[in-house]
């Protein structure tokens, strides 16, 4: 069994974590430097951008570049604070930053629909995967990607719970009891497994793991993540035989001041070491990188044929 290694970054607005009304785009000057240590050790990254990337025309240029290499993927990240419409109480820039699933279904829809249409027309391209803001996805989203033509949705943090982590209105999901490995899901069951596959999407988790002592580790390059931890899942993973690792980071994280993780520079360059150590060792070891398009068209058939005898 080949495993695949998905890079996947929540391509938005500089941080993202403070109260404002507006917002910049600074970080997206950083992705190419990104992309070309991408290319260095043969990684193909997924971008997932919002509404507030898509539009702005010089950062919409930067990632129609970067999709033009034909290095990449380009897909989609919904942030409901800063795409329209917009209606009481989740309006522009409202904070607590709203979850997707809080919104009315309308609402909800339009959001989805602005933002796969604004990739459309700046980007040149339609996007097959998507990424719900702060992981809030629910069942209506999933039937109205569905419908929106995407393929994959990669919202899931299995063992993580966000339920006490405040939206506008509501706490967040729960997916504490959620599997790691893909599995295909449907409008009514999110987000757990679908028994048919009819109007499902392929749900692609972000890799976090349990050790030995049920400490649960991202598969993220934090500042202060342990770098032989970082290796270790890649190692154990590929010894397992597993199908998949879905590293996932913010763009912001790339430019000082653009994220709580990257407030100085030190911080940003042990970002940056990290994601060098880490591409280091997956090519060292022959793993096979892949966008979250280039995993589906591979493994989606037989990820299909395992869930219908499960």
């Amino acid at each position: 069994m080949t495993t695949h290694f998905i890079v996947s970054i929540d391509v938005e607005e500089d941080n993202q974590w403070r109260r404002s009304e507006d917002y910049s785009l600074h970080n997206i000057d950083c992705l190419p430097k990104f992309q070309e240590l991408c290319e260095k050790y043969g990684i193909r990254p997924s971008y997932l951008i919002t509404y507030s990337v898509a539009r702005n025309n010089n950062s919409a240029n930067i990632i129609k570049t970067l999709a033009q290499t034909s290095k990449c993927e380009i897909g989609a990240h919904l942030h409901p604070w800063f795409t329209p419409p917009y209606q009481s109480p989740f309006l522009r820039a409202a904070y607590p930053h709203t979850y997707p699933y809080e919104c009315p279904d309308s609402l909800l829809y339009k959001k989805i629909s602005n933002l796969t249409n604004v990739i459309q027309k700046q980007i040149g391209v339609e996007p097959k995967s998507f990424r719900a803001g702060r992981y809030g996805m629910d069942g209506r989203a999933i039937g109205y990607i569905r419908k929106k033509g995407y393929l994959i949705d990669s919202s899931v943090t299995p063992y993580w719970s966000w339920v006490d982590t405040l939206g506008t209105t509501l706490g967040g999901p729960d997916y504490s009891n959620i599997t790691e490995h893909p599995y295909y899901v449907g409008r009514t069951t999110f987000p757990n497994p679908t028994n048919t596959l009819e109007g499902s999407i392929l749900e692609i988790p972000i890799t976090i793991k349990k050790n030995s002592i049920d400490e649960v580790i991202w598969l993220r390059p934090f500042p202060w993540a342990d770098e032989t931890s970082l290796l270790t899942i890649i190692r154990n993973s590929l010894q397992k035989k597993e199908l998949v690792l879905n590293l996932m980071f913010h763009s912001s994280e790339l430019y000082v001041g653009g994220s709580p993780y990257s407030e100085t520079k030190d911080a940003v360059m042990k970002i940056e070491r990290k994601l060098k150590a880490i591409f280091k060792f997956v090519t060292e070891l022959e793993i096979k990188s892949s966008t979250f398009q280039e995993f589906f068209e591979q493994e989606n058939e037989k990820i299909k044929k395992n869930q219908l005898t499960i």
